[in-house]
């Protein structure tokens, strides 16, 4: 048993943080107050606690127990990562249970499991409630966190400057946009509504920030009414001229958000009309002040506002896009003439580069999440963090998988490319690859009803590999935001997330991202960002939709056996390839950038 868990345990049993009352059990997520899936350094209780850094966890730790829950992404990762004493328990598997059903099983009656309520979210306590009603089981919401009792050099928060966006990337004004949430009150019969996701608020009022590492976001709230708009968030973040900015919403401390939705509910709770929309990813802190009777339970509308970009938005995304794909290539080529040489690199060596190639492009403001430089067993773990001392050499005859993206902004980038510079390759790779890519382009090509979840498009991507046994342990896309989260709700192509708001409509965007793991060997996948569009089909339906490609960064060919795709999978490649040529070599012809153009022509060649 660790250190931190023993001390952890000692604090449980004292009562000191619960007036005398012994804690049987400590529930912590791995987030923050905003339900955040990317978070500040502050906020990494979990890693501090257990060793793992993944970005989907929940731990519980009992006086006998400690228990990580994870997904599919990070079983390797968190076993390697964990201190002693600590269990994986598998999310997404048929035998999984969730957290609320191994309390239920396993904790005897009398027992107390203690929360943070500010990390704990409304639906995460209902769902705990429900689950142990009758059990003789108490919830304990507990104001002090209790890792933060240990975690003697937590890290202070950081105080970085808000940007405000104007209408030349927002593209709709501030007012428009309340306007808008306002009619979605309406039609649910809602006086107002809590928003606790940073994204929705930066999206709501066209500001930006850098609060979370690589997320344009900054710690803040908002509260509409259908008469006031609120926004919580320390002020000094707030640039001169702000004012007019945010012309009629009223700008107050971040700590005053509980204070004011509270003061609002009960001047209006006697009224039988009163209904507050409580999004379901709200804090427990927050949606505990309002009567069950009053709230109205449900995903944040914003979440599907801000899902289908504006014509603004949409034209930004797909000039991001090409800029960043210029990075992308020029660092391939760097890549390719540097191993040729006989060089050898490094996993940090080339994340860097990738890096400076990106820097140096216009309206480019940071990356859009921690890259993946990953040669061949560090491939094989879909998330692999690098760290200073697990940076493995990386030579010609290596595979190389490298998940990247940019903020810029006009627009959010995620790219995935896996090449082998030299020319030793194994068959058993090159069938795989190809496997993946067959994956990839059956989603890609795929025409679908508007409004069906993503869910139903997610065994396209792997049929190819089911065919022979095989398959990836995470989902084939999600949505990503307009210089904003590169995860974006609610939309996502995953057999895990059936999200009834994520219904596909055109002007959304998706990744399309499948892959093969083998475990301590290497890993590959291929992921494009998309715009999905409206198509044309034989019926002359006109609500179908499809996929159109913003990624125009060549799929490395020598990785292809042409025997095993079908001609309209080979079809789909070379008009991919063209596009790829004829949109590059006019940006790099625009820059006077001829090596570029002449490694396009050969890459981009047909297949």
């Amino acid at each position: 048993m660790s250190k931190k868990l023993q001390l952890l345990r000692n604090l449980m049993k004292s009562g000191s943080l619960t007036k005398g009352k012994v804690v049987n059990a400590y529930l912590l997520p791995r987030t923050d107050p905003h339900d955040s899936e990317y978070i500040s350094a502050p906020y990494e209780r979990v890693k501090y606690i257990s060793g793992f850094s993944g970005s989907n966890a929940i731990v519980l730790v009992t006086n006998l127990i400690a228990l990580c829950w994870t997904d599919g992404r990070y079983f390797d990762q968190a076993t390697q990562q964990f201190e002693e004493g600590w269990h994986l328990m598998k999310q997404g598997v048929p035998e999984s249970q969730s957290t609320s059903e191994w309390i239920a099983l396993n904790m005897p009656k009398g027992s107390v499991v203690a929360f943070d309520p500010l990390l704990v979210s409304s639906s995460t306590a209902k769902e705990l409630k429900d689950k142990l009603k009758g059990m003789n089981i108490e919830l304990l919401p507990v104001e002090r966190n209790f890792i933060d009792e240990l975690w003697k050099e937590r890290p202070e928060a950081k105080a970085t400057k808000v940007r405000l966006l104007g209408l030349e990337y927002a593209g709709e004004s501030v007012s428009t946009k309340i306007g808008n949430l306002r009619h979605e009150l309406k039609e649910k019969k809602c006086d107002s509504i809590v928003l606790t996701l940073l994204d929705d608020v930066a999206w709501l009022f066209n500001i930006r920030g850098a609060d979370i590492e690589y997320n344009p976001v900054v710690l803040s709230y908002a509260f509409i009414t259908m008469d006031e708009a609120y926004l919580f968030i320390d002020k000094k973040k707030l640039p001169e001229g702000y004012e007019e900015h945010l012309k009629g919403v009223k700008v107050l401390d971040y700590d005053k958000v509980t204070e004011i939705v509270n003061e609002y509910h009960s001047k209006n709770k006697e009224n039988a009309s009163h209904k507050m929309w409580i999004p379901s990813e709200t804090n427990y802190w927050i949606s505990s002040v309002i009567a069950e009777s009053n709230a109205y339970d449900a995903n944040s509308p914003v979440q599907i506002l801000k899902a289908t970009k504006n014509e603004v938005e949409l034209k930004g995304m797909r000039q991001a896009h090409i800029r960043d794909s210029a990075a992308v290539i020029e660092f391939l080529i760097w890549l390719e003439e540097e191993l040729n040489s006989g060089k050898v690199l490094s996993e940090k060596i080339a994340m860097d580069k990738l890096e400076t190639f990106r820097a140096t492009k216009d309206k480019f403001v940071s990356l859009s999440f921690d890259t993946i430089s990953a040669v061949n067993e560090h491939a094989a773990l879909p998330h692999y963090k690098m760290t200073e001392n697990s940076s493995l050499p990386l030579k010609a005859s290596d595979v190389y998988l490298v998940d990247s993206g940019g903020q810029y902004l006009d627009g959010t980038t995620d790219v995935t490319r896996t090449v082998v510079v030299g020319d030793d390759i194994k068959d058993e790779f090159v069938d795989l690859f190809t496997q993946v890519l067959i994956g990839h382009i059956e989603c890609a090509t795929a025409k679908f009803p508007e409004g069906i979840l993503g869910n139903r498009l997610d065994s396209f991507a792997r049929h190819a590999l089911w065919d022979n046994g095989y398959d990836f342990g995470h989902g084939t896309g999600h949505s990503f935001g307009s210089f904003l989260n590169v995860h974006e709700g609610p939309g996502s192509i995953s057999i895990r997330h059936n999200n009834p708001d994520g219904r596909l409509k055109a002007g959304q965007m998706m990744t399309i991202e499948p892959g093969y793991y083998r475990t301590a060997h290497w890993g590959i996948r291929i992921e494009n960002c998309y715009e999905i569009i409206n198509c044309n089909v034989t019926s002359g339906a006109t609500n179908f939709l499809t996929f159109q490609p913003l990624t125009l960064v060549p799929i490395q060919k020598k990785l292809i056996k042409k025997n095993m795709l079908s001609a309209k999978q080979v079809n789909w490649l070379n008009d991919y390839h063209r596009v790829v040529y004829d949109t590059m070599s006019a940006y790099f012809k625009n820059h006077n950038q001829e090596k570029e153009m002449s490694w396009l022509k050969d890459a981009c060649s047909p297949l």
